[in-house]
């Protein structure tokens, strides 16, 4: 009887279940206003990183279009990502493009977010 009480336990709580991922997308801009085009971002998460990479097994990215417009997911066939706070960087990938260093750096970089459990379609990031 307590191994079938476990049993229904587990499964109403989600032993082994899948991680909730919500959406989360934005924009990125230059000084200037104009978009970051052509990129790779990442989110470095902020709490409990360890935890948070024997769970997933990835770091949540995107590719940024030509518009400066990024879609995160976890897994390359999961859209979205979890809930949390993370920082985030970008690699751009023209090589002739000037990107400050500090960007590309996660203990330096100066943006972070918050992703809530709805998820965040409207992310703005600003240099």
């Amino acid at each position: 009887m307590q191994l079938l009480a476990m049993v229904a336990f587990c499964g109403c709580v989600g032993c082994n279940s899948k991680p909730v991922l919500v959406p989360a997308s934005g924009t990125i801009f230059q000084p200037d206003g104009t978009p970051i085009p052509s990129a790779g971002i990442m989110f470095w998460p902020l709490d409990n990183p360890a935890a948070f990479k024997r769970r997933y097994d990835s770091l949540p990215f995107g590719l940024v279009n030509d518009k400066g417009h990024f879609d995160m997911c976890l897994k390359a066939a999961e859209s979205g990502i979890p809930a949390g706070r993370y920082r985030v960087t970008i690699s751009l990938f023209d090589n002739d493009a000037k990107l400050p260093k500090i960007y590309e750096d996660w203990k330096h970089s100066p943006w972070e977010v918050t992703i809530p459990a709805k998820g965040q379609t409207d992310i703005v990031l600003r240099m």
